[in-house]
């Protein structure tokens, strides 16, 4: 994996710049350096737990003299949905989503100016106080469920796919649970619990 740029923000407000070669928003922890050319630097361990958010930039200096937009203009089509999460410490950033679930450790946002020098953002769902979808009402960030934001309204849980996507996921979840093999795989990588969502959505499919 490629070193990329990344800005740490802490929950106690401390900032760390630096490389990181294994991040994954499912691991509880990833390794910063301050250089990756040098290979006699130790990195070091960052915890997931401790932060508020991670910026994945193009520039660890950054663009002092650029004037990034922070909010949605009337006409802004982004991919993924608008929304603006306000995070424990009172800061508040709007961006795009492809996908939330408040039982996972965060989430990606995708800032709102282009050419911001931010390219996303995973916000730490532990550090988000509020959660909303720009135009609906508010979110706990402490939604048990994890479809809670993704079904505000009144719909089923594939309310951010698209109707090719949605074929395509129809084929290959229909592939799937038709045989005990493939059931048995999804229980064995996921859980019991994954199965049951898989149904859910494969029967929300064929509804439509």
């Amino acid at each position: 994996m490629e070193p990329v740029k990344m800005v740490v923000r802490f929950a106690d407000g401390r900032i760390k710049k630096g490389y990181s070669q294994d991040f994954f928003p499912n691991k509880s922890v990833f390794h910063l350096s301050g250089n990756p050319a040098r290979e006699s630097q130790e990195p070091e361990e960052i915890r997931v737990a401790d932060l508020k958010a991670v910026f994945f930039v193009n520039s660890l200096a950054g663009n002092p003299d650029y004037k990034e937009r922070k909010e949605f203009a009337e006409g802004d089509s982004p991919k993924g949905r608008k929304v603006e999460v306000t995070f424990a410490d009172g800061e508040t950033m709007q961006g795009s989503i492809l996908g939330y679930s408040a039982k996972e450790a965060g989430f990606f946002l995708f800032p709102v100016d282009r050419k911001s020098n931010n390219m996303k953002v995973f916000a730490v769902n532990a550090a988000v106080r509020e959660f909303r979808f720009l135009g609906s009402e508010t979110v706990s960030a402490g939604a048990k469920n994890e479809y809670q934001c993704l079904i505000h309204e009144a719909r089923g849980k594939l309310l951010m796919v698209s109707g090719e996507e949605r074929m395509v996921l129809k084929l290959i979840l229909s592939r799937v649970l038709e045989t005990d093999s493939g059931r048995e795989y999804i229980v064995e990588k996921l859980g019991d619990s994954y199965l049951k969502i898989a149904e859910e959505l494969l029967e929300e499919m064929e509804r439509d």
